[in-house]
């Protein structure tokens, strides 16, 4: 009787072996499983669920098979196994492309409005989203913006726009008065600055060096370079006022006008080199090209048209008008030339 029965079970062995490398159909209406598949499921009302677990468990699993299949439940997302590291499988038309943890990512529409017609970055955070992108506009979600490679440096916020590599590189978190305000347009843009506000810089490094420095506005390449702390300087033209420090209150229009300032305030330079050689100088006005060129200390001097008091270094309230007026004098106070 023992020997039937082993014989009987080896027998059902064989004939079930004999079947799987068939193939298994699992259905409702008998039929065989297709040739190429191990195994063939037919239904119309019901699914299959394959092994469910969060994220972090199924990256526990040990030497998990190439292929192998389970359902994040955390991240609500099918995830395989392939080439020594687990991905994702997105449906719902590719929606979403994310990172492993799901807080960096890219998402068009949502479960609630999934045409929606917005492109939304997530970056570190799945619930906050850093930029939406509609047909017409790309809107941030803080108030600063920055392009560039390293733009905008530890701000945070603050109201800043940097456009340019490492425009604003150096600027601070942008809380309170610190570092607000800004707008950096060029390469290396501000580059230093750490708590200025209200500065506007516009052309390659300009108001490279500032750092405290406030309410400027620097237009064209390297204007206001060396700006520190100075506050209420206006520079427009290639290295206008390119060595100012500390001077403040300055009006610099033309390329390198009042190019050697560093601690005179309250100038006026019109013109191409106008004031140029001007260092600590004070209440000035010189209009056009090269007027006052040679003023290094000299306070309270009027000079309009080319070459106006060209040469006048020290001297103080002098008046010049007119192309070449009182073109040699450098140490005179008070003299007028029309």
């Amino acid at each position: 009787m023992k020997k039937v029965k082993i014989l009987l079970a080896a027998a059902l062995t064989v004939l079930m072996l004999g079947s799987f490398s068939q193939g298994v159909g699992i259905n409702n209406d008998e039929s065989d499983a297709d040739p190429s598949a191990i195994l063939d499921i037919k239904s119309t009302t019901q699914g299959m669920l394959v092994p469910r677990m969060t994220v972090a468990q199924a990256f526990a699993i040990s030497n998990p098979a190439e292929g192998l299949l389970v359902f994040a439940t955390d991240a609500q997302s099918f995830l395989y196994y392939k080439s020594g590291t687990w991905n994702y499988l997105t449906s719902e038309f590719a929606r979403e492309i994310a990172d492993f943890d799901f807080d960096t990512k890219i998402t068009t529409g949502n479960g609630l409005q999934p045409d929606d017609d917005l492109i939304k970055i997530y970056c570190g955070n799945s619930t906050l989203e850093r930029f939406i992108i509609d047909s017409m506009r790309i809107a941030p979600n803080m108030n600063s913006v920055f392009v560039g490679r390293e733009a905008g440096g530890l701000s945070i916020d603050g109201e800043n726009v940097a456009v340019g590599d490492s425009a604003l590189h150096n600027n601070s978190t942008g809380y309170m008065l610190d570092g607000l305000h800004n707008t950096a347009v060029g390469s290396k843009t501000l580059l230093s600055n750490l708590n200025g506000y209200g500065n506007t810089a516009n052309g390659a490094y300009s108001l490279y060096k500032n750092t405290s420095g406030n309410t400027n506005t620097a237009s064209g390449t390297s204007s206001l370079f060396n700006n520190t702390d100075g506050d209420a300087n206006t520079a427009f033209g290639a290295a206008s006022l390119n060595n100012n420090e500390t001077g403040n209150n300055n009006t610099a229009n033309g390329t390198s006008s009042l190019f050697t300032n560093i601690s005179g305030s309250e100038n006026t330079a019109s013109g191409f080199a106008s004031l140029y050689f001007n260092t600590e100088g004070y209440q000035n006005t010189a209009i056009g090209a090269q007027s006052l060129r040679f003023n290094r200390s000299g306070a309270r001097n009027i000079a309009v048209g080319a070459n106006a008091l060209l040469k006048n270094a020290i001297g103080h309230y002098n008046i010049a008008i007119g192309y070449n007026s009182t073109i040699s004098d450098t140490s005179g106070s008070n003299n007028v030339g029309i």
